[in-house]
């Protein structure tokens, strides 16, 4: 059908309309501008256009990614497992600029000082991520201090409720509720976990099996891409049901995968979360490397898990003369008894212990000691003969009295 041309007479009549309105009109397109602007920019038209394809899933369930980042060339991934004694601190910096750290280590200023003088070193002044595995010192301690010292963008922690009497003091409602049959913890260095978190001002997810989150790097004038992945598998029940009666269990199981390599993180994950893991993904991921869990005790270890994950490197992160013995033999057997061909790193004879992964998937150790002739032996043997192989200064007493204090707690953890 042939469209009919408008009369000179309705022709001048929409002139005319459009004269004495000009004023409407051109609010009216200046505002179709600016929300076709909007948009693009949001992302409206891409939830528009794909929110009715059921084909199209999120490549992260957690907030904490997304992003995606030009780069000129793909770096190397590098993560660092750093000497703070008898605790865990782990310290990644990704390929696209962003950094990430893995608990603090205890309260003490030689931790610190540790961790200052790599993030100097480094030119690290800002932590993208921040991950408590769990309540206890040795993993929490300097938590308040790093949150003090550097701008915190997202803080992952464990659905552990604080029963400190300084809670009040809260801003925010960051204190996880209390779960039926989960730990709640009393400590000082929780709580000022907690209100240093609330002054930051920043992100905040509780940690389960759906914190997974995927970053992606475009290379400038290519249709080149790499990603990183951080994969969380543990815990497995919904975020406000993660309940565990031992503060370890709280230990997210997870593994950070980049260029075909799968690193694995167990925090202080005990037998039971290492079953509960194995009951729900059995032999289905195969890592490259493992931090052991709970600095090499028997208790957070097993040749069920071993066997299921079939890692290539462990390391562990332990004190040197530490007073609960780590790493226990049984520790080392299940790792050896695996695959005698399992090489093993660890703190407390090797100092800092670095691990870079290339875009090609090459991974590379540099350690600050370099002596491997120690690291199979168990953390049995404390003495001064054991400090002066260390070039410590120890003094034997100091151990004596550590170790009558930890034979003598209600609840010994070994």
């Amino acid at each position: 059908m042939a469209r009919r041309k408008l009369t000179k007479r309705q022709q001048k009549q929409v002139k005319k309309f459009a004269l004495a309105n000009w004023k409407v009109l051109l609010v009216l397109f200046l505002l179709v501008v600016i929300v076709g602007v909007l948009a693009y920019y949001m992302g409206w038209l891409d939830f528009l256009l794909k929110k009715d394809s059921p084909d199209i899933e999120p490549n992260f369930l957690s907030t904490a990614g997304g992003y995606e980042t030009e780069v000129d060339e793909f770096g190397e991934l590098k993560i660092t497992f750093l000497d703070v004694g008898q605790g865990d601190c782990i310290i990644i910096q990704l390929p696209d600029g962003k950094n990430m750290m893995i608990d603090s280590g205890d309260t003490s200023n030689t931790v610190c000082n540790s961790i200052s003088q790599f993030t100097t070193t480094n030119n690290i002044k800002v932590f993208d991520y921040l991950l408590l595995t769990h309540a206890d010192e040795d993993h929490v301690g300097n938590m308040d201090w790093v949150l003090d010292n550097y701008i915190v963008g997202f803080v992952f922690m464990p659905n552990v409720h604080s029963t400190h009497e300084d809670v009040g003091l809260l801003v925010d409602d960051i204190n996880p509720e209390r779960v039926s049959g989960g730990k709640t913890v009393n400590t000082r260095c929780y709580m000022d976990f907690l209100l240093k978190t609330d002054a930051e001002d920043c992100a905040i997810e509780i940690v389960n099996k759906d914190s997974d989150f995927t970053n992606k790097m475009i290379q400038r004038g290519t249709n080149n891409e790499l990603s990183y992945v951080f994969n969380f598998l543990t815990p497995t029940a919904e975020k406000d049901k993660v309940a565990y009666d031992n503060n370890n269990d709280y230990s997210p199981i997870m593994y950070l995968e980049y260029a075909g390599k799968k690193i694995m993180f167990n925090g202080d994950a005990e037998v039971d979360v290492l079953a509960e893991y194995c009951q729900t993904y059995g032999d289905s991921i195969n890592v490259d490397v493992l931090k052991v869990g709970h600095h090499g005790s028997d208790n957070a270890i097993s040749e069920e898990f071993v066997s299921a994950i079939d890692p290539e490197v462990a390391v562990i992160q332990c004190g040197l003369g530490n007073t609960y013995f780590h790493p226990k033999k049984e520790a080392l057997n299940a790792l050896k008894n695996y695959d005698e061909s399992i090489e093993l790193y660890r703190n407390d004879y090797n100092g800092d212990v670095l691990l870079s992964i290339g875009s090609d998937g090459e991974m590379s150790w540099v350690l600050e000691k370099n002596d491997l002739s120690n690291n199979w032996k168990d953390g049995k043997g404390v003495s001064i003969a054991f400090a002066k192989d260390a070039e410590e200064d120890v003094n034997f007493m100091d151990i004596v009295n550590g170790l009558f204090v930890t034979l003598n707690r209600k609840e010994i953890v070994a």
